[in-house]
């Protein structure tokens, strides 16, 4: 299994942040990338209508794993940014 570091802010002034970074496997990374599946401020994933009957639907509303310690777990702001991204393109739902 390949793992990849995907970044939830990539205009973020601090880029290697531990809050700015998810840890993905590598196919989930490259949807993630292309806007096709996201993480929710509360932190459970969210696809794309595009992937839905999909092998990846059942990752829906999948919380994902995070760190012990809170003050480094991924921006709430950054992922709602992304969230919004997601559903401006189409690509998800309110």
């Amino acid at each position: 299994m390949v793992l990849k570091a995907a970044r939830t802010d990539s205009d973020s002034e601090e880029t290697d942040a531990p809050q700015n970074g998810l840890l993905l496997r590598s196919d989930i990374n490259t949807l993630y990338e292309a806007n096709l599946m996201t993480v929710e401020r509360d932190y459970r994933v969210k696809i794309s209508q595009i992937l839905e009957n999909t092998s990846y639907e059942g990752l829906e509303g999948k919380d994902i794993y995070l760190p012990r310690d809170p003050d480094l777990y991924p921006s709430r702001e950054a992922l709602k940014m992304r969230e919004e991204k997601l559903i401006s393109l189409g690509r998800g739902s309110t």
